[in-house]
This record gives structure tokens, C-alpha cells and sequence, in this order.
């Protein structure tokens, strides 16, 4: 790890940290040094591939998993994909042992509506079906993803359309609502979207995860993680890569 072990210490175990793995095909040893280092952090939890389901070479007593919880997506990045077969990718991960599924909603119903704020009942009734998929006591998360609506490429999300998102998250039982991965870091930004989901889903049982992946290997990285929690993140992610082939070890 780089930086300050001490300052890392510090954020793993405020519970906020969790590793991002998701490269395409990430071999057996790479998912088992990952949540070794993770279970060795007090990280609580771990992003990977559903091609990676079921994980091998953590099964038995003693194995690396300990009480890290193992996360998987669907309709990852963009969420352009039919409602059911996003939703079956989430129930074979499940199946196959996620702890917890992050589903990438359709931006077709994201961006929606009238007035492009976001349809509010096509996006209870996706939410709803993936709920169906991942059943209790597995989470499902449901984010924003990459693609924007007509006319906006990139930028922060409107606040009209976070809202809506996460009056639907609530409505249709999600666990967590996540902001876009692209959102940058810094005020207006990344920042103001978790403040604006955490307004958002206050009062409900929904809480609010951070979309942007930092690098494990950014010495500010830990200082963004403290930002965004407190703007309202529950979790933030690190991408991992690094660790599992050793570099920083």
C-alpha cells in the first residue's frame, strides 16, 4: 500500500473502503490476494466481475473471504441492456455467492420523462424486477452509470434525475443507491451528487455509495474518501488492481 499505512488504517476502519477488481478476466490468484489484503485491512467488502462467480480458492476453514463480502455487477458500465437480462445476470451471481449486487439501471428510464428528469415509474418497476432477482438477505445496489441523456455527454448528473433515481431506489426496495463511476472528484461534482442522494433517501432504510473508483496508489486518495463520506457516502471505492499483482505490497 501506498502512503500513509497509518492514515489508511485510519479509513478502512471507519468501514468506508471498499476494493474495486473489476478487470475483465482477473485470475484465481488475483481475487484471493485481493480480499486477503482486504480481510487484512478490515476492508469490508469486494467488487468483482460476475465471470469471477463462484470465487475459487476461498472455500474451507481459515479461507481468505473471513467477513469480507463479495460484490458483483450487472449491465456494467452503461446499463443499455434488457431489464431481464441484467436482472439474470444479478440472480447468477447471487447464486453463484455474491454477497451483494451492483446493478447499472437503464438510462433510457434514468433520463426519462417528460422533462428528462428521470421516469419515475419505468425506474420503480426495473428496480422492482432486480429486487425479484436478488432477493433478501443479498444486497442490491443500483447506480447511475456512464451514458448520459440526449444532448448531455459528459458533466455532473442534474440533480432533478438524482432525485428521482432515489425516490425510486426507495420506493422499489433497493439497499443502496451508487452515483456515477465518472463523476469527478471535488465540489459540484462527485461531492455535491452524494449530498444531493443522501438528501435524497433520508429518513429510509437506502443508503448512499460513491460511483468513483479512486486508485489505491493516489496518496490523496484517502483524503477524497473522507470528503465524500462526508457528504453522505456510506462506501467509496479503491480499484485494486495493484494489489493483486503485488506492487504495492
Amino acid at each position: 500500500m501506498t502512503g500513509d499505512d497509518q492514515d489508511s488504517g485510519q479509513v478502512s476502519g471507519l468501514g468506508r473502503i471498499e476494493l474495486s477488481l473489476l478487470d475483465p478476466q482477473p485470475s484465481t490468484e488475483q481475487i484471493v490476494a485481493v480480499i486477503e489484503r482486504a480481510r487484512q485491512e478490515g476492508i469490508g467488502a469486494v467488487w468483482l466481475p460476475p465471470t469471477s462467480f463462484p470465487v475459487r480458492g476461498i472455500g474451507g476453514e481459515g479461507d481468505a473471504q473471513g467477513s469480507v463480502r463479495l460484490c458483483s455487477v450487472a449491465g456494467y458500465p452503461t446499463g443499455q441492456h434488457h431489464v431481464l437480462v441484467t436482472a439474470s445476470e444479478a440472480h447468477m451471481a447471487v447464486a453463484n455467492g455474491a454477497d451483494e449486487v451492483t446493478v447499472v439501471l437503464n438510462p433510457a428510464h434514468v433520463y426519462g420523462g417528460p422533462d428528462a428528469t428521470g421516469d419515475l415509474n419505468a425506474l420503480i418497476g426495473e428496480i422492482v424486477t432486480l429486487r425479484e432477482a436478488v432477493p433478501y438477505p443479498a444486497v442490491l445496489r443500483v447506480a447511475l452509470g456512464t451514458v448520459r441523456g440526449a444532448g448531455q455527454v459528459t458533466g455532473s448528473v442534474p440533480a432533478a434525475v438524482l432525485q428521482t433515481v432515489a425516490r425510486a431506489a426507495v420506493t422499489a426496495g433497493a439497499d443502496v443507491v451508487v452515483g456515477p463511476s465518472d463523476d469527478a472528484p471535488g465540489e459540484g461534482s462527485a461531492e455535491e451528487t452524494i449530498r444531493i442522494l443522501a438528501e435524497a433517501v433520508a429518513g429510509s432504510s437506502v443508503t448512499v455509495m460513491s460511483g468513483r473508483v479512486l486508485s489505491f496508489d493516489d496518496p490523496g486518495a484517502f483524503d477524497v474518501v473522507e470528503r465524500l463520506s462526508a457528504a453522505g457516502a456510506h462506501r467509496v471505492a479503491l480499484d485494486a488492481a495493484s494489489l493483486s499483482t503485488g506492487s504495492t505490497a
